[in-house]
C-alpha cells in the first residue's frame, strides 16, 4: 500500500513538467525537455547507498522499483534489515525536475539545506505527516536527489524523526556520487 501511494505522489510530480501538443495534435504528459540538458544515463539507483551505508542505516540491499514512477528516472527501494517495516525509496532526478516546481507541488514543503545544497522537504502526504518525509536536495548540476522515509510503524513516529531519516540517506546518496 505504502508503495502505491509513494507511486501516486511521484506520478503527481511528474504531472509539474507541463503538458506539450505533439505533432498529432494530441496532449502528451511527457515533460518538456532540451536535448543538450539531457545526461546520456542516470546512476543506477540501489547503488546510490553504499553497502557500509547501508549497514549504518539498517537496511538491506535495495531492489529496483518495477514500475515506471517518472518519466526519465529510475528508483530503487530499500527495506529496514529488522521488522520494523520501515523502507526507503530514492532516485536521481534528470535536471527537467526543479525544486521550485517540487515546493509547489508539495502543501507544507519547507526549504532547507542539505550538505551544503538547496532542498525541500515534506511529508509524503498530508495524511501521513509523522511517518514520511521525502526530501528533494538540488546538486550543482540541478539534477535532484529524491528520497523518501516510511516509517513502518505508526507508534513513535514523528516528522522530525521521518525527515531526519530522510535526510540521512540522502546525504549518503549525495557522498555516493561525490566519490565518483
Amino acid at each position: 500500500m505504502r508503495g502505491a501511494l509513494a507511486a501516486l505522489a511521484l506520478i503527481g510530480l511528474a504531472l509539474l513538467g507541463g503538458c506539450q501538443v505533439s505533432e498529432e495534435g494530441r496532449a502528451s504528459a511527457e515533460p518538456r525537455r532540451d536535448a543538450a540538458l539531457v545526461k546520456p544515463t542516470e546512476p543506477e539507483p540501489c547503488g546510490l547507498i553504499g553497502p557500509t551505508q547501508l549497514e549504518r542505516l539498517d537496511m538491506e540491499p535495495g531492489k529496483p522499483a518495477v514500475e515506471e514512477l517518472l518519466p526519465d528516472a529510475s528508483f530503487c527501494r530499500w527495506r529496514a534489515a529488522g521488522m520494523g517495516g520501515d523502507s526507503y525509496m530514492g532516485a536521481v532526478l534528470p535536471d527537467n525536475y526543479l525544486l521550485a516546481d517540487v515546493e509547489r507541488n508539495y502543501g507544507s514543503s519547507r526549504r532547507t539545506v542539505v550538505t551544503g545544497h538547496p532542498a525541500v522537504i515534506a511529508p509524503v502526504y498530508e495524511s501521513l505527516a509523522e511517518e514520511t518525509c521525502i526530501v528533494f536536495v538540488e546538486m550543482p548540476d540541478k539534477r535532484l536527489v529524491d528520497m523518501s522515509f516510511w516509517a513502518g510503524r505508526p507508534e513513535g513516529a514523528s516528522a522530525d524523526l521521518s525527515c531526519s531519516r530522510a535526510i540521512a540517506a540522502a546525504e549518503m546518496v549525495i557522498q555516493t556520487l561525490g566519490s565518483r
